[in-house]
Parts: structure tokens; C-alpha cells; sequence
């Protein structure tokens, strides 16, 4: 029986629930401080946010309707033979990308319920984070169909915080605090110039938009991908932008900035404060939760390129989920939560994505340019706009990325990124001992292939 395939608007609902959620609740302080706390730059740095990452997302579509493979930039590395840069981005994305999302969530989870109970040990609240981390994991290690009836629920419960603030800012807001003329225009040159043209606060963005490019990874099921794909990517963009902008704008009309932060909740009842922070929690419990779910198919496809250990193919017998998979991310994952905070976090999240979408974009080129399956769906004058724009995005986040990272930082702390970036470099090195090591003992098993191979070759 042949599986229906998707139109445009249950991919664009597919990509919103993707997109919109907790993201926006864990960067939108640091947004706003790295923008100084000025709404007409916080409002600007949102909306640059969403359109920078179109020409990136853009050019995804070639090679994901071409190809049709699960593990998308690290399938087509491979397909380019690259494989030693597969190895690096595999486990980049998986040490940096995937593990860091569900970190930064665990986190978040508990900085919530800290706040509600007023106790501030900062370790016993880490820990505290692991645990719960570990029994969400539980949960679909030993649980059958748990992760599917909890992404139901989730999926539901997913837009509340951000229609509830919207239905706040309506009933409380206020124009006379943070959108009056006078606080648009206050400090707004320095905060610019400080901020260095605001390129730390726009790479900030780069994780509440991350979700946009979910078309990509379903192109097989979708009614007339080649026109449809780009439609979603063009509207889902636009629509996650729109709530955002309305999101900064409502949390502005009942906020203040007090000691130098942004009190976004500083008009409202703390009844209101409750019920939203109540909903935030079950929602990043949501996210951890899908993040588990989603980002172990990379660990899973990198097992069978033998990228990874085989023993990282093996399922739960109990409810069939990848078991060693997840124990890797959270095991990881439990590492950042210990040693780093949300917004150390962020930056080594946007710099490895930034690292990440150089090589997706070279690699798209070239097997624009020597692959014979490749389709060519945009004109070529088109296509290299999206290739140039898209450098210039990746090194403008690049360059954020480390500002990101050296920001505020004590000296005390400064081993973080230097262990980050030498981890980062020395996965390239690692990779290539890796095929160093797998063809030598291919030779030693197979000594007539070489043989073989030159009797060919003299014989054409």
C-alpha cells in the first residue's frame, strides 16, 4: 500500500511544532542583554535571525530531495566520499549539537523549580538536573510507546507559553516602560557599537530557529517536493519570525530592567508568573523528551557507517527505543550540565552549528557539481546567491560564536572553550587514524584486492 505523502500545510504545521517551543524561553534573556536591553535592537536582532538562515536552509533542498537519506548532511558527506569529514561532523553534531540541546534543556528545567523553591546550591540543583535527565531517558529505555503518547501531549501543550504571555501583555502591558520612544532610543548607539554591529545577539537566535529546516528531512513524503519544500521553508521561516517579534513585543510591554537584566514578568501577577513557569516545566520536560527521541537516529546512522561502535545499534527490549544511544547523549550530556551554564552552552551550540553548515555548504557544492543523481532545481545564478550568502551567514555566526564565548567569562573558566575548540580540531586528526587504521587491516585481510585492482587497470 503506497503512504500518502504530505501537502504543504501539514509539512508547514510539522515544521512549527518542530520550531516553536521552549528555544525561544531559554535565549530570549540573553538576547536581550547581548542587544543592551534596547527594544528596537532586540525586535531588529530577531528578525535578522530569521533571515539569515534562509540561503543555508535553501540549499538543503537539492540534495535532500536528490537523495532521499536518513542522517542528511552526513549521508551526503558520505556520498561525496568524504569520509573522513563525515566522521568529524558526526560527531561534532552528536558531541556539540545534540548533546548540548538536551543540556541546555535539562538545565533550564531546573532553573524553574530552583526559583520556585528559593534554595540556591548551585550543584545540588546540577545534580538534581542529571537525575532528571536520566529518569526521562528511563522512561523510554523500559517504557513501550512512552515516547510516542508524550510527544502527543507535548505537541499539544507546546504553544501555551508563548500564546498565554501574548494574552498577558494584553490584559497588562504597558507602553510606558520599555516601548516608550525614549527606552527605543535610549543608549541605542552604544548598545549597537557594543554589541559590535549585534552579531552575538543574531548567533543567539540560530537555536530558537533551529526546526526551520525540518522539511529537509522529509522530503520522500512530501506531494511535489521540488516546489513544496522551498514554500514551507519560505512560510515556516516567516511564521516562527512573526511570533517571535510578537513574543519580544509582549514580554517588553510587561517587563522592566532591573540591576541591569530584563525582568520580563515584572508587571504581572505572580499568580501568572506560577502558571507560566508551570507550563515552561512540563514543556522542557517535552523537550529533553523529543530531543532523546530525535538525536539518537544520527548516533543510530552513524553505528552503521561504523563510525560508531555497533553495540550503539542495539534497542530496548522493552520498549524498542535505542538504548545505548541515549545512554551516550545523556552521559554526555551530563558532563556539560556539571561544568557549564545556558549561555556557555548556546555558544558552543552556535559555534559548532556555525562549523558544521561551512562544510554542509562545500559539500552541497560539489556534489552539485559531480554527482550525476544530484537535481537541479534552482537556476544557477540562484543557487550560487544562496552558496555566497550563505558563507557570509556561517562566518558572520562563526565570529559571533567565539565572541559568544569569551564574553563575560572569568579567567577561572577560560579551559571551557580552549577544551571545546581542541576537541573540536582534534576529531579531524582522530578520523583520519580511523581510515588509516580500517584500510591497513583491510589490505591485511584482502592482500590480492590491490593486485586485482592494478591488473584492471593495466588491462584497460
Amino acid at each position: 500500500m503506497k503512504t500518502k505523502k504530505m501537502g504543504f500545510w501539514t509539512v508547514l504545521a510539522l515544521t512549527l511544532t518542530a520550531t516553536i517551543g521552549t528555544s525561544i524561553i531559554v535565549t530570549y534573556g540573553s538576547v536581550s542583554s547581548l542587544a543592551g536591553n534596547n527594544p528596537l535592537l532586540m525586535i531588529f536582532v530577531w528578525i535578522i535571525g530569521g533571515i539569515i538562515i534562509l540561503p543555508e536552509t535553501f540549499l538543503m533542498v537539492e540534495p535532500a530531495i536528490s537523495f532521499q537519506e536518513n542522517g542528511t548532511a552526513y549521508s551526503w558527506l558520505r556520498r561525496a566520499n568524504w569520509k573522513v569529514m563525515a566522521f568529524w561532523f558526526g560527531w561534532v553534531l552528536t558531541l556539540f549539537v545534540s548533546a548540548v540541546a538536551i543540556a541546555t534543556a535539562s538545565l533550564a528545567l531546573t532553573n524553574i523549580i530552583r526559583d520556585f523553591s528559593g534554595y540556591d546550591n548551585e550543584y545540588l540543583w546540577k545534580f538534581i538536573s542529571i537525575l532528571i535527565l536520566f529518569f526521562i531517558g528511563g522512561t523510554q529505555i523500559f517504557i513501550k510507546n512512552s515516547s510516542q503518547v508524550s510527544q502527543i501531549i507535548f505537541m499539544v501543550l507546546k504553544s501555551f507559553p508563548i500564546a498565554f504571555i501574548l494574552i498577558l501583555a494584553l490584559v497588562y502591558g504597558t507602553s510606558e516602560n520599555l516601548l516608550n520612544s525614549g527606552a527605543m532610543k535610549e543608549n541605542l548607539s552604544q548598545a549597537y557599537i557594543g554589541g559590535t554591529l549585534l552579531i552575538p545577539a543574531i548567533t543567539m537566535t540560530m537555536f530558537s530557529y533551529s526546526g526551520t529546516e525540518i522539511p529537509t528531512y522529509v522530503t520522500a513524503e512530501i506531494k511535489n517536493a521540488e516546489k513544496t519544500t522551498p514554500k514551507v521553508i519560505l512560510a515556516g521561516v516567516g511564521i516562527v519570525m512573526l511570533v517571535y517579534v510578537l513574543y519580544a513585543i509582549a514580554i517588553l510591554s510587561i517587563g522592566k530592567v532591573e540591576d541591569g537584566f530584563l525582568n520580563g514578568f515584572a508587571l504581572l501577577p505572580k499568580w501568572a508568573t506560577i502558571v507560566f513557569n508551570s507550563v515552561a516545566i512540563v514543556l522542557f520536560i517535552g523537550g529533553i523528551n523529543a530531543y532523546l527521541v530525535y538525536q539518537t537516529s544520527l548516533v543510530q546512522k552513524m553505528s552503521e557507517e561504523k563510525d560508531l561502535s555497533h553495540h550503539f545499534l542495539k534497542l530496548s527490549k522493552w520498549s524498542g527505543r535505542p538504548m545505548y544511544s541515549m545512554l551516550l547523549l545523556m552521559a554526555i550530556a551530563s558532563i556539560y550540565i556539571m561544568f557549564n551554564e545556558i549561555r556557555e552552552l548556546l555558544g558552543y551550540f552556535s559555534l559548532a552549528v556555525s562549523s558544521l553548515k561551512i562544510l554542509m555548504t562545500t559539500n552541497i557544492v560539489y556534489l552539485r557539481l559531480k554527482d550525476q543523481n544530484y537535481k537541479k532545481i534552482y537556476k544557477n545564478w540562484l543557487f550560487w546567491v544562496f552558496v555566497v550568502f550563505s558563507y557570509i551567514t556561517c562566518i558572520l555566526t562563526l565570529i559571533g560564536s567565539f565572541m559568544l564565548l569569551l564574553t563575560g567569562i572569568e579567567l577561572k573558566d577560560i579551559w571551557k572553550p580552549i577544551v571545546m575548540i581542541l576537541l573540536v580540531i582534534l576529531l579531524v586528526p582522530v578520523g583520519f587514524l580511523k581510515y588509516h587504521i580500517q584500510n591497513k587491516l583491510q589490505k591485511a585481510k584482502n592482500p590480492d584486492s590491490d593486485k586485482s585492482v592494478k591488473i584492471l587497470t593495466n588491462e584497460k
